[in-house]
């Protein structure tokens, strides 16, 4: 009878035991589980992480790359930089007094240019005398012919440079180089139909000129320059009948 009942006892303790068993083993399961889900979210959280810095480095290298070409740019040195450019410009009539031969004569013209930073000017500049003259007043020789009347006139590129341009007085030097006319004229028939002759020469005038801004868009000058021609030889002229200095006056109209 105790066999029997031992016998009863071990088989109903068997299930229990696998039981048991078959719950550890779906317990490991299950954290095994949980465990490789937590290795690959942790592996994307770590790939993710990992392509953000990259990127974060490839942008920090994208903007150094131009900062380095942003130095170039700044490095180069140019005569004008186009950051700090300015450009305004003026037209001035001039009217200019000077001996040319034995008499003195009135010259009147215009000038005007291209303002660059307030201070350097490339414009234009022409002048030609107020009416033409008597041929002797030039040569101090007596003329008995047809044409007694001279006329001259001149003109060319201008360059000029302003010292203290904002102040209320300042001063300016520059230069025109260029070309001119000679031309005769008959006293007895009309101005502009009876011309004879003409001889083309050289010209370059320095010149040194002091102003005061009246306002914004206007400023006046007065100045000294020198006329130096080069090629008339016709007649009874030559380059120093028409060589000397000048004294001038300019009213420029423009932005300044």
């Amino acid at each position: 009878m105790k066999i029997i009942l031992s016998a009863l006892f071990i088989c109903l303790s068997i299930p229990a035991f696998c039981s048991d068993t078959a719950v550890a083993d779906d317990s490991v399961i299950v954290d095994s589980s949980e465990a490789a889900d937590n290795a690959v979210k942790k592996n994307d959280v770590e790939t993710t992480k990992e392509a953000a810095v990259k990127k974060d480095i490839g942008t920090e290298k994208e903007t150094d790359i131009m900062k380095e070409v942003g130095k170039l740019k700044e490095d180069t040195q140019t005569l004008l930089s186009m950051a700090n450019l300015s450009l305004s410009g003026y037209g001035a009539p001039v009217v200019r007094f000077s001996k040319m031969g034995d008499s003195y004569s009135t010259l009147v013209g215009g000038r005007g240019g291209l303002i660059i930073n307030d201070n350097f000017v490339l414009g234009g500049c022409g002048m030609g005398l107020a009416h033409p003259r008597d041929r002797s007043d030039f040569s101090g020789k007596t003329y008995s012919g047809n044409y007694d009347r001279v006329d001259f006139a001149y003109g060319g590129g201008l360059i000029e440079y302003y010292f203290t341009p904002k102040s209320l007085f300042g001063f300016s030097a520059g230069a025109t180089i260029g070309g001119g006319g000679l031309t005769f004229h008959s006293r007895k028939e009309a101005y502009d139909e009876d011309e004879y002759g003409s001889d083309v020469f050289f010209v370059a005038e320095p010149e040194v000129n002091v102003f005061v801004n009246i306002t914004k868009f206007c400023r006046i000058g007065a100045g000294i320059s020198y006329r130096y021609v080069k090629g008339i030889g016709v007649e009874e002229f030559d380059d120093k009948d028409f060589r000397g200095p000048s004294v001038g006056i300019i009213v420029a109209l423009g932005w300044f």
